[in-house]
């Protein structure tokens, strides 16, 4: 964050300088409204996400009512870049993730959880995915909270093109 205020300063005070060196034009131009730029950096790291974590999801029912049930899991953030990343991220580097769901991820046999991914997603975000069955993706998206990520959880069907919200959870880091 403290680069990001640096290099906005410098680019601020650069253009004042440039424009302090130029006459002012004889008719002024209309404003345009801009989007807020992009922040550059991002406040999630790698070595402080890394970790053990415990998970709580409530997942609304598949037949579109309004009951949810409680799921219960792991996921292990490694800090190392993985070798098999997912299809359906557009991000830089992700890094290796265990996750175990209770209902939705498949354990191969000697292992404790199925293998994801994870990548921040800028400010305070992060991103841990892992494959469903077919064509399938499932995405815990959610916000850092000291020790804790809550968020929502999301399907993503590469074959069909289906999107939704299955519900949300909480992940507590362990100690």
């Amino acid at each position: 964050m403290r680069r990001l205020t640096a290099r906005l300063f410098a680019v601020s005070l650069l253009s004042a300088i440039a424009a302090c060196s130029h006459s002012a034009p004889e008719t002024a131009a209309t404003p345009v409204d801009e989007p807020a730029p992009t922040p550059v950096g991002m406040a999630v790291s790698p070595t402080a996400m890394a970790g053990s974590y415990r998970i709580s999801a409530q997942i609304q029912s598949s037949r579109g009512g309004t009951a949810r049930s409680n799921q219960t899991g792991s996921m292990q953030l490694a800090q190392t870049a993985t070798a098999a990343p997912l299809s359906s991220s557009n991000s830089g580097t992700q890094l290796n993730a265990t996750i175990s769901l209770q209902g939705y991820t498949r354990a191969p046999r000697g292992r404790s959880g199925q293998a994801g991914a994870w990548w921040p997603i800028g400010g305070d975000s992060v991103v841990v995915g892992f494959a469903a069955q077919g064509a399938a993706e499932i995405q815990l998206r959610g916000a850092i909270h000291g020790r804790t990520i809550q968020g929502d959880v999301w399907y993503f069907s590469s074959g069909s093109g289906a999107t939704f919200q299955m519900g949300t959870f909480t992940a507590t880091k362990g100690r």
